[in-house]
């Protein structure tokens, strides 16, 4: 399978490929979701440029998922000391 995916990111039209269902809507989902924090970040930045929303997004996002990623870690090790006694 691969299904083609139309986007608008930020007014911009793309075209993405899936090659499953999940993946089509884990793509639409995540579309939805960077054009959702593109035009915050516009809103809060009139005058950026697209290049520097979507710079400031991927850093948000880069730092967002460095944080979950340290939660997890956390709680794994919580668990682990759980288990181990």
């Amino acid at each position: 399978m691969n299904d083609k995916l139309d986007i608008m990111i930020l007014g911009k039209p793309l075209r993405v490929t899936a090659t499953s269902n999940e993946e089509l809507n884990n793509l639409h989902k995540a579309a939805r979701t960077l054009d959702q924090k593109m035009h915050a970040i516009q809103a809060q930045n009139p005058s950026a440029t697209i290049e520097k929303i979507a710079i400031l997004v991927a850093l948000n996002s880069t730092h967002e998922l460095l944080s979950l990623q340290n939660d997890l870690e956390t709680h794994l090790n919580k668990i682990e000391q759980l288990v181990i006694g």
